[in-house]
C-alpha cells in the first residue's frame, strides 16, 4: 500500500518537471505605459522607431548595408535591423519554427520564432523580412532575441512601431536655403544636393534645438528653430557650424558661405547644446536632402 502510494507521488512528481520542459508558448506583450518608460526615436533609413529612453542603439556601417542594433540592458534583451540586399535568414538553420503573421509599418510580415538552449538557460529568438521601400530598393532583416517569450512579444511591440517617413522628413519644416546650406558644409564628392548626418534634438530652457554632425564627428550644424508656421516651414533663428580641431575642441566656422549667427551667449549655448547631444548620445542617422542648384559654395 504505502510503496503504491511512493510510487504514485513519484509519477506525479516526475510529470510535473516534465511538463515544465515542454515548448514553451510564444506571445505578445504590450509595452510599459508612457509613464513607465519615456521613449526616443531611431531613424533608419527614413523610417522611424520608437524605443524606451534607456535603451542603446549603435550602428555598423558596410560598403552597401548598415545593421543597427538596440541593446535592453534592463531586461537582458537585444535586437538589431539589418538593412541592405539579400539578407541570411537565421531560421534556415533551425528545425522546429513557428510563424506569426503580422503587420509593420503597413506591410504584412511573417515572423519565423524558434528558441535555442544555451548553458543553463533557453534563449528565445524571432525575425522577420520586410521591404524599406523603393527609394533604396533594399531589405529590412529584423532579428530579435530575449530571455522568455514575454520579453520577446515586447521586443516585437517596439518593432512594431517602424514607421516609413519621408527621407528629408527629419528636417522637412526648414526652409530651401537653410537645408542647401548644411547639405553644402557636410557634402563630400561634390555632391551639392544630399548628405548623410547623425540628428539630435535637445531642449534647453523650453529653447528647441536641432543638432547634426558627420559620420566621422568632424563638423556640426546647431540650429535654434521654432515651431512650423502656416507654411509648414520652421523658423530658424539662429544656426551655428562648427569643426572638430586636431585636439578634440569644437571650433566656429566664420565664412561667408556659413556664416555663424549670434553673439557670445549664442555661440556657448549653442557648444552647450552639442555637448549635451553627444554625452547623452541623442542621435540617429537620417538623410538630409535639398532641392537647389547643383553647385559648391564661393570660395575666399
Amino acid at each position: 500500500m504505502k510503496t503504491t502510494a511512493l510510487a504514485s507521488l513519484l509519477l506525479a512528481v516526475l510529470a510535473l518537471l516534465f511538463s515544465g520542459c515542454s515548448q514553451p508558448a510564444f506571445e505578445a506583450s504590450p509595452l510599459p505605459s508612457a509613464a513607465d518608460a519615456p521613449t526616443r526615436t531611431v531613424t533608419i533609413r527614413g523610417w522611424i522607431i520608437t524605443i524606451p529612453s534607456d535603451a542603446t542603439n549603435t550602428v555598423n556601417e558596410g560598403p552597401d548595408f548598415s545593421v543597427t542594433y538596440f541593446d535592453f540592458p534592463k531586461i537582458d534583451a537585444h535586437f538589431g535591423i539589418y538593412e541592405g540586399h539579400a539578407p541570411s535568414s537565421f531560421a534556415a538553420e533551425q528545425k522546429d519554427t513557428t510563424q506569426q503573421k503580422d503587420k509593420i509599418g503597413g506591410q504584412d510580415v511573417v515572423w519565423t520564432l524558434w528558441t535555442e538552449k544555451k548553458v543553463f538557460k533557453t534563449v528565445f529568438k524571432a525575425e522577420t523580412m520586410m521591404a524599406c521601400g523603393e527609394e533604396y530598393g533594399t531589405t529590412f532583416h529584423i532579428f530579435l532575441s530575449a530571455p522568455d517569450a514575454k520579453t520577446l512579444g515586447v521586443l516585437q511591440d517596439i518593432v512594431r512601431t517602424l514607421t516609413l517617413k519621408n527621407a528629408d522628413a527629419p528636417l522637412a519644416g526648414l526652409s530651401e536655403e537653410t537645408k542647401l546650406s548644411i547639405v553644402r558644409f557636410f557634402s563630400q564628392a561634390n555632391n551639392y544636393h544630399s548628405c548623410v548626418v547623425d540628428k539630435a534634438d535637445v531642449s534647453i530652457d523650453g529653447d528647441s534645438y536641432q543638432v547634426l554632425e558627420n559620420s566621422e564627428k568632424t563638423k556640426a550644424v546647431v540650429l535654434l528653430v521654432g515651431k512650423p508656421s502656416a507654411d509648414n516651414e520652421s523658423k530658424v533663428f539662429h544656426r551655428s557650424f562648427f569643426i572638430r580641431l586636431a585636439k578634440g575642441d569644437w571650433a566656429r566656422v566664420s565664412s561667408d558661405d556659413y556664416e555663424t549667427e549670434g553673439g557670445v551667449w549664442t555661440l556657448e549655448r549653442s557648444l552647450r547644446v552639442l555637448e549635451l547631444a553627444e554625452k547623452q548620445n541623442l542621435f540617429s542617422r537620417v538623410e538630409l536632402k535639398a532641392n537647389g542648384a547643383e553647385t559648391p559654395p564661393k570660395k575666399k
